[in-house]
């Protein structure tokens, strides 16, 4: 079972992320989340918060995937535990960051939805406005097509 001590110094940085980070309740709801599975881990390898290592935090990590967590919610809790760890060595609750040399997965990019030929023809051809208004309107919407 996790030791309280854990569950104390979890409950003291989501107070500071509310406090000073001004976190969000849907953040801290997803961060207490995140934390209570770290911690599940940590117990299940007998360790506590401060006695974990860069090795626990990389099996965490690693685990993640394995559950099917998406990228980015890998990256969340990710950067929940590396947070929070940051926290500890702070407040003097532990000694060393063991998060310190952890990867984030990497987040695929998404790529910008583009106008087609026919939506850049019908922008093109608009006819609001008067003659140099027009004018102007089409070159500036050229430009920027080209």
């Amino acid at each position: 079972m996790a030791c309280p001590d854990d569950h104390l110094a979890i409950d003291a940085f989501l107070e500071h992320m509310r406090i000073e980070r001004a976190a969000s309740a849907h953040t801290l709801a997803a961060y207490a989340k995140d934390l209570a599975r770290y911690l599940a881990h940590l117990d299940a390898s007998g360790r506590t918060l401060p006695a974990a290592s860069g090795d626990d935090a990389s099996a965490f990590v690693q685990s993640l995937g394995a559950e099917g967590l998406s990228a980015r919610s890998q990256a969340r809790t990710t950067s929940a535990v590396r947070q929070l760890h940051k926290f500890l060595v702070r407040e003097r609750i532990a000694g060393a960051d063991p998060t310190s040399l952890l990867s984030t997965p990497r987040l695929a990019h998404r790529l910008p939805t583009v106008l087609t030929r026919e939506e850049v023809a019908l922008l093109l051809e608009a006819r609001e406005g008067d003659a140099p208004t027009r004018t102007r309107d089409r070159a500036m919407l050229q430009l920027m097509y080209a």
